[in-house]
């Protein structure tokens, strides 16, 4: 699933993409919510026949509060884990 963290400044979530490649992950946090995805294709040879394995991740975080989008931050670990900031916004 993921572990999310809420602080007084800001939002902040972990999740696990092991196995999924940097650029095969795509996050998207806008005001009310933060979306995760990931995609990762394998073309095999099954028994001398061609197979195609695809894996799928998807999460989607609902916000407490607004947050600011444009200042979020993203970080990919040597190990998958994927943390995800958000400052919040204030009135």
């Amino acid at each position: 699933m993921g572990t999310i963290y809420i602080h007084e400044d800001r939002f902040e979530a972990i999740v696990d993409t092991r196995g999924y490649a940097p650029n095969e992950i795509k996050c998207l946090v806008n005001e009310g919510y933060l979306e995760i995805t990931a995609t990762s294709g394998q073309n095999q040879l099954h028994n001398g026949f061609p197979t195609s394995v695809e894996k799928t991740l998807s999460r989607k975080f609902k916000m407490v509060r607004p947050v600011v989008p444009e200042r979020s931050v993203c970080c990919l670990s040597n190990d998958g884990m994927l943390l995800i900031a958000a400052p919040w916004r204030y009135p």
